[in-house]
């Protein structure tokens, strides 16, 4: 894969799709759209109660500065 300066990456800390790994998903992560739509296509299930995170640590990883003039490069 070739990464260019606005290029990124996701990857799940949650792991795959097994039932532990949605629950901790809807419990800490997901919006309220993501957590009714959930709730709208599983019926049967129980959408557990929304808790902040345990931990704090998202506010500590580096952050995109999309449009600065440091990512745009010398001016033409």
């Amino acid at each position: 894969m070739t990464l260019d300066e606005d290029s990124a990456c996701h990857m799940s800390p949650l792991g795959g799709c097994r039932e532990e790994d949605t629950h901790l998903f809807l419990k800490y992560y997901a919006h309220e759209q993501w957590r009714r739509d959930w709730q709208e296509e599983y019926l049967e299930e129980t959408l557990p109660e929304h808790e902040d995170p345990p931990y704090d640590r998202d506010r500590f990883l580096p952050q995109p500065d999309y449009g600065s003039a440091s990512q745009r490069g010398p001016a033409n």
